[in-house]
């Protein structure tokens, strides 16, 4: 996936070339989801959820935290990363930064799962379990 969305022209070289389709996950392969994921997208539109990478992509993002006060971006909650060894999007590497800043002094992360990007759709139980016991340790839940 990293080379159709991630590198320029990649989608439109993909789409214009006869290379077999890449390789689809199994929740991905749900007729049912697929069904939502298409209405939902038809209703709304793909505005929203491109957002967060259009701002990223023209430092936008990076200009309006730049602007924030010097204490502002400490999250002085408790936080749970929960990763996937197989996510090329959301490597925990990328929080190193802010962890070594003291920016996340109440991160916990989770024992990375065996999935991708969409870890919630391909690995439900094991996300809901990690959410579960973090919130009965980290709250007395």
């Amino acid at each position: 996936m990293k080379k159709y969305f991630c590198s320029r022209g990649g989608m439109r070289d993909y789409l214009t070339s006869n290379e077999p389709e890449p390789e689809v996950r199994p929740y991905a392969q749900d007729p049912t989801m697929k069904t939502a994921f298409v209405e939902r997208m038809r209703r709304d539109g793909f505005d929203g959820p491109q957002c967060w990478y259009k701002a990223t992509n023209s430092n936008l993002q990076y200009e309006c935290d730049s602007q924030l006060p010097e204490d502002r971006d400490k999250v002085n909650v408790p936080a749970l990363y929960i990763g996937a060894k197989e996510d090329a999007v959301c490597r925990p590497e990328g929080m190193m930064p802010a962890i070594q800043k003291g920016l996340l002094p109440h991160l916990e992360r989770a024992d990375m799962l065996e999935a991708g990007h969409w870890t919630p759709f391909e690995k439900p139980d094991e996300v809901a379990a990690n959410i579960r016991n973090w919130l009965k340790k980290t709250f007395a839940w």
